[in-house]
């Protein structure tokens, strides 16, 4: 799994909003228009997830929230791992977040706050992450 940070400049709003249109669980929540509302409230970690051959599987929202603490996104209600769906989904959502971790970790992050996409706002039933981040070992904090 690689990860790409998201650039403000270039092409990279498209693609990433390209890619929250034809995902499984992403929504206008997701989208770097509505991110772009809060401004320079916050010190945007988001990231592109690309498989070994360079294709895009999954997009965090993210931003650091406080001291050393990385957030899926303390702007918005909910944010996780935004992903296509399809078979083998829950393999490549622990993927994803076990780069995640080590992505952040790298970056000098100590705690991550993963905020799910409530299940009723997802087009397909895609709780994988639920699932992915008690395997992890995350715990939960608030509901």
């Amino acid at each position: 799994m690689r990860i790409v940070p998201y650039q403000e400049c270039g092409s990279d709003a498209k693609r990433w909003d390209d890619f929250i249109a034809s995902s499984c669980n992403g929504n206008f929540l997701h989208s770097r228009r509505f991110f772009s509302y809060h401004g320079d409230r916050f010190t945007d970690c988001s990231v592109f997830l690309e498989d070994e051959t360079g294709k895009l599987v999954g997009l965090f929202p993210a931003a650091a929230s406080g001291d050393k603490t990385v957030c899926s996104h303390p702007g918005s209600t909910y944010g996780g791992i935004v992903h296509q769906g399809g078979g083998e989904t829950l393999f490549l959502v622990e993927n994803m977040l076990d780069a995640l971790v080590g992505h952040y970790r790298k970056l000098g992050f100590a705690r991550m706050i993963y905020k799910e996409v409530p299940h009723i706002y997802t087009k397909v039933p895609a709780n994988e992450d639920s699932y992915a981040l008690f395997r992890a070992g995350f715990r939960l904090e608030r509901c």
